[in-house]
Formats: C-alpha cells, structure tokens, sequence
C-alpha cells in the first residue's frame, strides 16, 4: 500500500505538502505501540469548504482512505475533525460510521481480516483548535509538521482530499494515478 501511495506522488496538503508516502512511512517506522490517524475537514482553506459537500456525498470513501492509511502505518484509531459549522457533515459522517461498524468494515477484525480499525468524530468549536474535555475530545492541532503527535503518539494528520484519494490510488494504481491524479497537477 505505502509503495503504491509513493508512486501515485500523492501530496499531503495539510500544511505541508510532503508526500503522503514521507509522512505514513515515518509514523510506519516508528516502534511506539499506539499510533494515529487524523482527517482535517477544518484546515481552514478555501478547499476546506468543498470538502464538506464531498463528505455529505461520499462519506465511505473518506471511512475507506482512513482504514487504509491505519493500516498503512499501524494505527488502529482515527479521528475526523469536522468544524461546528457544518452540521450536516457531522450528521452525514456520523451517520456512516455507524453504518460501516454495523457492516464490518470499522471496528474489530475488519471484514475478518485480522486488522482493527475505529473511527471516531469529533467535532470542533469553530476554531482549529479542538480542546481536550472529560468526554475524551480529541486535543490536537491541525499541523504544518510532518508528524504530529496525539496523546504523546505519531499520528498521520492528512486534509480530506488527500484521504479521498487513497482509495482511488489503490484503485487504478500508483503509477497510473501519477499520470492523471492529483499529484499530475502539482
């Protein structure tokens, strides 16, 4: 998976604009026990704005690109960041969690293969700070460095159209990908 992402050349575009493939191989390497994976539907862009209506639309897709990317690095928890702004999106990917667990493929032992993998939202208050509260509110910052650190972990913070691609490059593959995604415009 991480060979195919390197070749597609996707780009992270989160604030730093690294390859996708630098950042997961760095948390990848890494010998801590907990790893993490974090969407930023809040990164406060003018694609950030877009991003909500392809959430409401294809919320699976989004679920999809962060099971891989766990289980690219070894993380068995993600976490989507979604702005307070946009309730719809909230209600649409909460919606679809539940709906992926039911079906197997969030949770334990996905689709039987060995692999556990959870998604959870949190939602922020209209900042991209989100901070931490007794509920166990996720308490990161969407960050410029390659890796980010929750809860003391190495985390893959990726935006959402990065995320949404993930699928897609596997897909089609990363060298086809190459010539005609996301990365062929950059």
């Amino acid at each position: 998976m991480r060979a195919e992402v390197e070749l597609s050349g996707l780009r992270g575009h989160a604030g730093t604009g690294l390859p996708a493939s630098i950042i997961w191989q760095t948390v990848a390497s890494s010998s801590a026990s907990d790893k993490y994976i974090c969407g930023n539907a809040d990164a406060g862009s003018a694609t950030s704005v877009a991003d909500h209506g392809v959430l409401e639309r294809d919320p699976f897709r989004l679920l999809e690109g962060m099971v891989i990317a766990g289980y690219a690095v070894g993380a068995h928890v993600g976490y989507l960041y979604l702005c307070a702004e946009q309730p719809r999106a909230a209600a649409v990917i909460s919606d679809a969690i539940g709906i992926a667990r039911d079906e197997g493929w969030l949770g334990d032992d996905i689709l039987e293969s060995g692999f556990d993998f959870d998604v959870q939202l949190r939602v922020g208050g209209g900042a991209h700070i989100c901070r931490e509260t007794p509920t166990e509110t996720a308490d990161f910052v969407p960050s410029p460095q390659a890796i980010t650190e929750l809860f003391g972990h190495p985390t893959v913070v990726d935006d959402i159209p990065t995320l949404l691609s993930v699928p897609t490059v596997l897909a089609v593959g990363g060298s086809a990908f190459a010539r005609v995604g996301r990365a062929a415009a950059q």
